[in-house]
């Protein structure tokens, strides 16, 4: 879509969208904080039973909450499948 001014600068949602998925990435981010889902896995827990059972909540919701934080690249899986920080979570968080 071109830009209805005249402008020819091409629109698209792009802008939006990241403005409306950054609460999004920040709750999740603040949900793990809460829970000190970075401070268990930097202590060993480095499976969903294992934050559950750390973190107090279901597998069901930390299954969630993992998926989210891979999908952010806040956690990572190692070569031997075990869930890690990723290296900037691991340092500041």
């Amino acid at each position: 879509m071109t830009n209805p001014t005249g402008g020819g600068e091409r629109l698209d949602t792009t802008r939006l969208q990241h403005m409306a998925r950054a609460y999004t990435q920040s709750a999740l981010l603040w949900a793990a904080l809460d829970l000190q889902l970075f401070t268990h896995v930097h202590a060993g827990a480095t499976d969903n039973d294992g934050l559950a059972a750390a973190c107090g909540i279901s597998r069901l919701n930390a299954d969630r909450l993992v998926s989210c934080l891979l999908a952010l690249d806040l956690l990572r899986y190692d070569g031997e499948g075990r869930l890690v920080n990723a290296p900037d979570a691991e340092r500041f968080l």
